[in-house]
């Protein structure tokens, strides 16, 4: 059984071994690209904030609120509109998956 295991790894060897020495080595494509990449963190417009700030009152004026635990870290509350409670603790549950959300006192 490790004959026929050793024989069919040296087959698919020699089978890629024709296609392989096109190939590059990884190291020569990567010394040889002078790309480098900057990534520059956007800046939230005046606008931007304005919007979540009004968003974020509103939710604590007029939405449920539910106390989120999870088993790591500590009790957080959540906050959420929806239709109904039931709504909006589906809301809470689906931003904390595996954690248990139940009602604020």
């Amino acid at each position: 059984m490790r004959r026929f295991a050793l024989l069919a790894a040296i087959v698919a060897a020699v089978a890629i071994a024709p296609t392989m020495s096109n190939a590059a080595p990884i190291a020569a494509v990567e010394a040889s690209s002078p790309v480098t990449q900057v990534q520059q963190k956007k800046e939230p417009s005046s606008t931007e904030k304005v919007k979540r700030s009004v968003k974020r009152t509103w939710k604590n004026l007029a939405g449920y609120k539910f106390n989120v635990s999870c088993l790591l870290s500590q009790t957080r509350i959540c906050t959420e509109t929806g239709d109904s409670k039931a709504a909006a603790q589906a809301k809470c549950q689906s931003k904390y998956p595996l954690c248990v959300v139940s009602e604020a006192k």
